[in-house]
């Protein structure tokens, strides 16, 4: 069946990366391969653009029951759980989301293993309205941090603190 109207889709390549795509009501089909200089190919049906990609799929919208976006983010999360505190647990956790991630065609544990360890921080932020302001430089143990919202909360009892962690993952996107 034609679609009544256009939709976009992924396109997963071997290797894990993706390109954006669109199948228009007509039947044909694009995809772009250079977003940074407008560069696509298309084709005049869906069947002859995925004859250039030997080895892709097509991830429609609603394909998929855990989104990439977060599929990743729990990938990056079980990874640095791991690094963190390892045990058994940890690592057949980290093991079974790579064979997921391969099976979908992320392949995210391996990108993120061939980048480097997470960066993990914590801070303080203060209350400041319907927002909230760091008030403490980010630290690398959570403890210090701990310590730093105690000494918070002493000297400002009638403020609300809270410990913020940040982490900064690197994935390797095309090598």
């Amino acid at each position: 069946m034609k679609p009544s109207f256009t939709r976009g889709f992924r396109l997963h390549l071997p290797g894990g990366r993706f390109l954006d795509g669109a199948e228009f009501p007509s039947g044909r089909s694009l995809v772009v391969d250079d977003p940074e200089h407008g560069l696509a190919t298309a084709a005049t049906s869906m069947e002859q653009l995925l004859g250039s990609y030997h080895g892709s799929r097509v991830e429609w919208p609603g394909d998929q029951l855990v989104p990439s976006v977060l599929f990743e983010d729990l990938a990056a999360s079980a990874a640095e759980l791991a690094a963190a505190t390892p045990s058994p647990a940890a690592s057949r956790a980290v093991a079974a989301l790579a064979r997921l991630s391969t099976y979908l065609g992320h392949d995210v544990s391996a990108r993120a293993a061939e980048a480097r360890p997470p960066r993990v921080t914590w801070h303080v932020e203060a209350a400041a309205g319907d927002t909230w302001l760091q008030a403490t430089r980010p630290v690398s143990a959570r403890a210090s941090a701990e310590t730093a919202l105690t000494g918070r909360r002493q000297r400002h009892p009638d403020r609300e603190f809270r410990i913020v962690r940040t982490t900064t993952t690197h994935i390797v996107e095309e090598s």
